[in-house]
């Protein structure tokens, strides 16, 4: 069994936490200061709105960590969420149909597709997806694909 982590550069997480606190700052000080919104509840509101959303970015894509897990059967994807671990995703290696790019003509092929997502990055322009079949429902998760990973996936002959 072998772990593999995906998580974002410690460095660069606080690069990303400080622009994106100045820039909430910039912002919340621009709409206090003006004059096009005259109402106070509507400007809280707003603001509140905006901490919601900055919040929710700094917590998803910078404290978020993925665990690729590779069993004797399955491949486990873990979600850390700082010391909280769950278990996001199981997917048995003999239900895998593919694994390809995100913009791939086999993903395309399939009408009804779930899709979910497995990694920090959604805006990935070289994303892969696996493509499994998980009580008669197809699934395309979003994952993100190193050489660790990709050997690991051709070990257990999955694709």
């Amino acid at each position: 069994m072998s772990e593999i982590h995906i998580k974002k550069d410690k460095n660069k997480n606080f690069k990303y936490a400080l622009i994106f606190v100045l820039l909430f700052l910039l912002i919340s000080t621009v709409i206090d200061a003006s004059y096009i919104i005259k109402n106070a509840f509507i400007k809280e509101a707003f603001l509140v709105i905006l901490a919601s959303l900055f919040c929710f970015i700094i917590i998803r894509y910078m404290v978020t960590e993925f665990i690729y897990t590779f069993e004797k059967n399955q491949l486990v994807i873990r979600k850390k969420l700082g010391k909280k671990t769950k278990i996001a995703h199981v997917i048995p290696y003999d239900k895998i149909i593919a694994l390809s790019k995100k913009d791939s003509e086999i993903i395309k092929k399939y009408k009804k597709v779930t899709k979910l997502n497995a990694t920090l990055n959604i805006f990935s322009k070289n994303g892969y997806v696996i493509l499994y079949k998980l009580n008669e429902e197809t699934i395309s998760l979003s994952i993100e694909l190193n050489d660790e990973i990709r050997s690991n996936l051709e070990k257990h002959k999955v694709f």
